[in-house]
């Protein structure tokens, strides 16, 4: 009887879930030289939540979400205690940008140079 219970929730667990909430996280290889990783979210199945993690762009595997909200969506198990992040409209996901030079062929760079503002 145990073993009928347990295949049946392996069964059931393979039908209310995603293949892809399945597999571990992988943050992958770089495309190219000084490329920079990308935030992106994946189902930790032993935390049963979405978790943040950097995708290089290559050789990773489809446990990669670009929304925490969309990763809930398919992986986070129905009636648990998980805080779900929805929200009513979908946030661009965050980037990191570069900073501007400080020094340009020597020079200080205008940015620095601009007064603050009081407001």
């Amino acid at each position: 009887m145990r073993t009928f219970i347990l295949l049946l929730a392996v069964v059931i667990t393979g039908f209310c879930f995603s293949k892809r909430c399945l597999k571990p996280i992988k943050p992958g290889v770089p495309t190219f030289k000084n490329a920079q990783a990308k935030l992106w979210y994946g189902y930790d199945s032993k935390k049963n939540q979405c978790v943040a993690f950097y995708y290089n762009g290559s050789k990773g595997n489809s446990n990669r979400f670009e929304y925490r909200e969309d990763c809930e969506r398919e992986c986070v198990k129905a009636g648990s205690n998980v805080q779900r992040s929805y929200t009513r409209k979908r946030r661009r996901r965050l980037t990191t940008t570069p900073e501007p030079p400080l020094h340009i062929n020597g020079e200080v760079s205008k940015i620095c140079k601009v007064p603050n503002s009081r407001s």
